[in-house]
């Protein structure tokens, strides 16, 4: 009986304190494993985001060099790209050598479907130099998959000859003169609209430029404050900083090119 009784307690034994640690550090592991691994992949995703900033620039210079003329405002776009018969494509620039776009609340890129910006991307897709736009697009500016293409982390990129204060600028009241990349939403929003991490916006400007949102040839889009996730900036000077502390998609960006 007392032999019985015996057995029946040890079975019933709980973990030791050295188990528990055991298990604890195991799970500690674990956790760090993870967090390290979605740093890992987001640090990935702003270098691939950088790459494809810079990449297109490069594609510009490339179409200049090859063409003697900027996509979009090129002159006779059927006569010399070897792959360009749809709608859009087909629209002849003006050979200013300025993007110019329908500006639509002074945004860079506008919402025109046959604008020189609109049409940019779909010159480099004809000529075999860029890939992600859809040379027979019939749709322009602002439209995923299309005209536009998709920036690496979320939203679009299009591109316009820019001389206003963009519509959602962090300070709202720089006149960004230049030409632009704008990432940003789908739709007719404002271009450089709310699609990227406030600290994803802030390592691609350093990677770039000065890491400043509101300073430099990269500037940030959205609201300012650093109150809450929906915040993409510290404040609107030229010294503030990115709200990095939130994950939330509070950031847009203008980046400058063809300087």
């Amino acid at each position: 009986m007392t032999q019985s009784t015996l057995q029946t307690r040890r079975s019933e034994r709980g973990f030791t304190l050295v188990e528990l640690a055991i298990v604890m550090i195991i799970i500690g592991l674990l956790i760090g494993g993870i967090l390290k691994g979605q740093e890992l992949i987001n640090n990935a995703r702003v270098t691939a985001a950088v790459s494809q900033l810079k990449g297109i620039e490069a594609a510009i210079n490339t179409f200049r060099d090859k063409y003697a003329a900027i996509p979009g405002d090129i002159t006779n776009p059927t006569a010399r790209l070897p792959d360009c018969t749809g709608t859009i494509c087909v629209k002849v620039g003006n050979g200013d050598s300025l993007l110019q776009v329908t500006a639509v609340a002074g945004d860079v890129g506008g919402g025109a479907t046959d604008d020189e910006g609109g049409r940019a991307f779909i010159h480099l897709a004809a000529a075999g130099i860029l890939s992600g736009s859809n040379v027979d697009s019939t749709i322009g500016t602002w439209a995923a998959g299309a005209a536009l293409p998709n920036f690496n982390i979320a939203g679009q990129i299009a591109i316009g000859y820019n001389d206003t204060s963009p519509t959602g600028l962090v300070d709202g009241a720089s006149v960004l003169t230049g030409h632009y990349l704008a990432v940003g939403t789908v739709g007719g929003a404002a271009m450089g609209g709310e699609t990227i991490a406030a600290s994803q916006a802030g390592n691609i400007d350093r990677k770039l430029d000065d890491g400043l949102p509101n300073a430099g040839s990269v500037r940030a889009s959205g609201t300012e404050g650093a109150g809450d996730a929906t915040d993409c900036a510290a404040g609107p000077a030229t010294s503030d900083i990115y709200a990095e502390n939130y994950d939330g998609k509070s950031c847009g960006l203008f980046v400058r090119v063809m300087n």
